[in-house]
């Protein structure tokens, strides 16, 4: 007598539930990167800054600090700021992922090479 358990059936069953599981996981990983983003804030406190792991800039606070720094100065502060949130925020969206997905593989290397190993 044959059974469906090991039949096609049942490999079909199997591959459904892993392509649910692998929906439920990027659905979840979507959700919580959404949410991730990094903070820096200058050396002497004229500049903070919070970005996404990609640098969009979220956030910018200039403290009483940033008066003395001149245009030039107050603008290098900011992107320095940003670019420190940014590769904050880039690490914290790799710690998710690895939460989420695991720690190795090639979603992971791939996540990790975008952002991380981005140029700043």
């Amino acid at each position: 007598m044959t059974t469906h358990e090991s039949g096609p059936e049942a490999w079909l069953d199997g591959y459904r539930l892993r392509l649910d599981d692998a929906a439920a996981r990027a659905e979840r990983l979507g959700g919580e990167l959404a949410a991730v983003t990094g903070t820096a804030r200058s050396r002497d406190g004229a500049v903070t800054a919070t970005t996404s792991p990609s640098g969009a800039l979220v956030g910018l606070a200039l403290g009483p600090q940033a008066e003395s720094l001149g245009r030039e100065g107050l603008a290098a502060e900011i992107v320095a700021t940003a670019a420190a949130a940014r590769a904050i925020a880039a690490a914290r969206a790799v710690e998710v992922a690895e939460g989420v997905v695991g720690g190795a593989g090639a979603t992971i290397d791939l996540l990790r090479s975008a952002l991380v190993g981005a140029p700043r």
